[in-house]
């Protein structure tokens, strides 16, 4: 599959169209038994000069700073829904265990080496009340005052808690 999507790239790219970028996403890309395939798309990119970035819920990031270094990702999304009681409750781990402090440590080790995070944080009426203390949680962390930090939120109208991080 890898082999035909990248024949497609360069299809596209010697016929004039402009392909730049590519974003891992879908699932839960940053997988720890996804490494060596994580590490052939991003030679693969390399080799076709694309940017990466990434879609990921954060919670195996630590394997991957390395690959993000090394292929110079220009972004990561990172979602948190909520302060840790609200996000715990809808996010967490296959075994029933929170999985907002492995997120938020994950984030604090990806600005230490640099890497841009974008952290999205899906709004719920549950989430709506701890958006100011959230905030103040970023500014706590030293998040705010890393240049190479930012955050926005987005309206949720779903249920959160039927949706698995570990996917």
């Amino acid at each position: 599959v890898l082999d035909d999507i990248f024949m497609q790239v360069k299809d596209f790219k010697a016929r004039g169209y402009s392909v730049k970028h590519c974003t891992l996403y879908g699932g839960e890309p940053l997988l720890v038994r996804n490494k060596s395939l994580i590490r052939d798309i991003c030679e693969r990119c390399r080799e076709n000069d694309l940017t990466i970035s990434a879609v990921t819920n954060g919670c195996e990031l630590e394997h991957f700073i390395d690959i993000i270094e090394e292929f110079k990702f220009s972004n990561l999304q990172i979602t948190v829904d909520g302060l840790k009681d609200i996000h715990d409750s809808q996010r967490p781990f296959a075994g029933g265990k929170g999985s907002y402090d492995k997120i938020m440590n994950n984030i604090g080790l990806a600005l230490e080496h640099g890497i841009n995070v974008s952290l999205r944080s899906n709004v719920t009426s549950k989430s709506i009340p701890g958006i100011k203390n959230l905030i103040d949680e970023f500014k706590s962390r030293g998040f705010t005052d890393n240049s190479h930090f930012s955050y926005y939120f987005k309206a949720a109208e779903y249920d959160m808690s039927t949706i698995s991080d570990a996917d």
